[in-house]
């Protein structure tokens, strides 16, 4: 066809979302769409909308709907827009319309190299975690100026609120991409792997994220700059354990992570952001530190809980970290101690505002180490300690378990492991892969498979009635939880492993849980694409209008 000036093929773009296209409107489209921004924004939304569409759970809209979206509008308390506005869920053609009609994603001219975003670091085949003092890859954006980003939402949930990453693997041909302040963008990293954890920084800039090998399960760390599409790698080659984290300190300046080489080695890494050079800089030598997470400080410093695992009794330590960094050689943290608990292990605190009412988390009892890593082998039990009246803890005595109905057996038999997570109010937590070595209590209690849903602050901890419903995690396994605060949490669950030839590889929904309590079912609103890994999401330290 020929197109007069300012005329815009839209029939060509129509056809070219179902391959309907001689070579010769094929090339006719794509000289157009070089020189027009509008028609790469038109094709970008039509195979959004498409894509992401295809995917999509279909569910009836519920009875109480109109007077559910009522209260959310009077009340303006949920920290995830859809409640704010008409669900997008709605079965039939007119929710098909509404959700397309908002959808804008990127389109990507053209596939970018390893070597286009990221210089070479070191092989994960050494055998220890490779780690560098500098960066390794490029401080330069990762995507290059002419291709500017447009929004890619994630259906019915704003986009605003949090973010959450993407990763596809064709044919040998991987993409991770980054979902955050109302646009999508690929980021180049020298390894890819399927993203399994991510954590903010209060000051919404830098988003750190580790992502695992599909066949090796060894896990990379890296930061990534929202504002300019930096990329930082950490760590990588490291073994993934229950007890990692993603800490960052109050103001985002300095971030805390744990490095576990291949020979078992565990030690506490910092990044700092805000420095001339960022990169990451080792701070424990003893090679059985675990990072925490920071509580505390003066000026110039910020107080960091490290762990030390043990046969045994663990011990944590707190630890002065520079606000510039870490500067000095690797040490053993009791030499460098401002206070010692011992008998407890990785104190995790709220990611609040409000310390003098957030509680923290502490792991006590007895532990040892064998081929799966450290562990817990009697009384391991998560206690949920408050802060006193000096702000300071009792971790090593005080508090409640987080499991109030759990009786430890008379052999000792209690919990292994489990994955934590608190929500920004510092009122809701979540425990998933809990490894409960004794009976359960009552049969199907605790279970791994499950998620559990507490509220610190209100006094409603965890028995058999705080796990999410069975549909929420039905069909795949929980990777990761992400809290949004009140009743809020996103799931990633893995719903299928890839071919073994390679051709697609694993894939991941994101759940969108609002908790219900009583015979009132969750409500769940799944976002996935076919083909794609979806999650995990990531929520800001304090959610907007002190939600």
């Amino acid at each position: 066809m020929t197109l007069r000036p300012g005329e815009h093929p839209d029939e060509l773009i129509s056809a070219s979302l179902t391959n309907d296209l001689t070579d010769a409107e094929r090339q006719d489209l794509a000289r157009h769409l070089a020189t027009c921004e509008h028609c790469r924004e038109t094709l970008a939304a039509f195979g959004a909308s498409r894509r992401l569409v295809s995917g999509l759970r279909q569910y009836d809209p519920p009875r109480d709907l109109a007077a559910r979206v009522g209260a959310g509008i009077e009340t303006a308390r949920s920290p995830l827009g859809w409640l704010r506005r008409p669900s997008a869920w709605l079965a039939g053609s007119a929710a098909l319309a509404t959700v397309a009609a908002g959808i804008l994603a990127v389109v990507v001219l053209s596939n970018l190299s390893n070597d286009e975003v990221g210089q070479a670091s070191p092989s994960a085949g050494t055998a220890s975690a490779s780690v560098s003092s500098e960066p390794t890859a490029s401080l330069e954006p990762s995507v290059p100026p002419s291709e500017q980003p447009t929004p890619l939402p994630i259906p019915s949930v704003d986009p605003t609120a949090f973010g959450a990453f993407e990763y596809t693997l064709r044919n040998q041909d991987a993409e991770l991409r980054v979902n955050a302040q109302l646009e999508s963008r690929p980021i180049g990293i020298r390894r890819y792997g399927l993203p399994v954890n991510a954590a903010l920084s209060p000051d919404g800039d830098w988003v750190a994220f580790q992502v695992r090998g599909e066949a090796s399960d060894l896990v990379d760390t890296y930061a990534y700059r929202i504002s300019d599409q930096t990329v930082v790698t950490l760590a990588e080659g490291s073994l993934d354990s229950p007890f990692s984290r993603l800490a960052w300190s109050p103001d985002g300046g300095l971030l805390a992570f744990t490095v576990i080489s291949q020979d078992d080695a565990a030690d506490v890494w910092i990044f700092s952001p805000k420095a001339e050079s960022p990169g990451a800089q080792q701070v424990t030598g003893s090679g059985v530190s675990y990072a925490a997470s920071f509580y505390g400080g003066t000026d110039g410093e910020e107080w960091l809980w490290v762990s030390n695992a043990a046969e045994g009794s663990p011990t944590t330590y707190r630890i002065a970290i520079p606000d510039g960094g870490w500067q000095s050689d690797p040490v053993d943290p009791a030499q460098v101690a401002l206070r010692t608990d011992a008998g407890t292990f990785l104190p995790m605190h709220a990611p609040t505002g409000v310390d003098q009412q957030a509680p923290t988390a502490v792991w006590r009892g007895e532990m040892a180490r064998d081929a799966s890593g450290w562990h817990f082998v009697r009384n391991g039990m998560l206690y949920l300690v408050a802060p006193g009246t000096d702000g300071e803890f009792a971790l090593a005595t005080g508090g409640t378990p987080a499991f109030e109905t759990l009786q430890v057996p008379s052999d000792g038999r209690a919990f292994s492991s489990a994955r934590f997570a608190w929500a920004p109010d510092g009122d809701g937590f979540a425990v998933w892969s809990a490894v409960w070595d004794a009976d359960q209590q009552p049969p199907g209690f605790p279970d791994e498979g499950r998620v559990y849903f507490g509220h610190a602050l209100q006094g409603v901890l965890i028995g058999p009635a705080q796990a999410l419903d069975q549909e929420d995690t039905a069909g795949g396994r929980v990777i990761n939880v992400a809290l949004a605060g009140g009743q809020y949490l996103a799931l990633t669950v893995q719903t299928a492993a890839g071919s073994e030839s390679g051709a697609y590889g694993p894939t991941a929904e994101l759940r969108i849980v609002t908790r219900n309590t009583g015979d009132q079912a969750d409500r769940v609103e799944v976002v996935s694409s076919d083909g794609t890994w979806i999650g995990p999401a990531f929520y800001p330290a304090e959610l907007d209008g002190g939600e």
